[in-house]
């Protein structure tokens, strides 16, 4: 009895198709929680020659802020999030804010606690905590990118 190569077939639900970030993203937005990649590949029913390119778009994706990757290799839209993009301008008194990319954005006060390891000229996620009346207050999240890439200063080390 001879044995005969099964092929995969293409079924209805593979797509021969190269995917744009720009459909990854209808997709999120469609979405009501951040996904794993592994979600999104699923629901996508790419073949597997095509999911190392979805991981380079979601890479790139995400360095550019269009999607954040949260807690558990989750990744969701910075808007749905209630996460804010943008660059940080510090204050000499060590508080800051942070100056949403998005046109018609309100600043973002960030207390010095807060600002955690951003400095001034930071590229970052920053989560909004609270509305009062003097405008929204918030903590960095993350640095997506350093506005400085040298700082001159002295080192001194602490007893702890």
């Amino acid at each position: 009895m001879a044995r005969r190569r099964m092929r995969k077939e293409k079924g209805p639900g593979r797509r021969e198709s190269v995917l744009t970030a720009e459909e990854i993203l209808r997709l999120m937005e469609d979405e009501d929680r951040p996904l794993l990649l592994r979600e999104v590949l699923r629901r996508l029913a790419l073949p597997k020659e095509q999911r190392k390119r979805i991981r380079e778009i979601f890479k790139d994706l995400a360095d550019e802020g269009k999607i954040v990757k949260i807690r558990g290799n989750r990744y969701g839209l910075p808007v749905k999030m209630n996460l804010v993009i943008g660059r940080v301008k510090c204050h000499p008194d060590g508080y800051g804010f942070v100056i949403p990319e998005r046109e018609g954005e309100e600043d973002l006060f960030v207390s010095p606690k807060n600002l955690k390891e951003a400095m001034h000229g930071d590229r970052v996620v920053a989560r909004v905590e609270s509305i009062r009346k003097k405008g929204r207050e918030g903590t960095v999240i993350r640095v997506l990118e350093r506005g400085f890439h040298k700082i001159v200063g002295k080192f001194m080390r602490g007893k702890n």
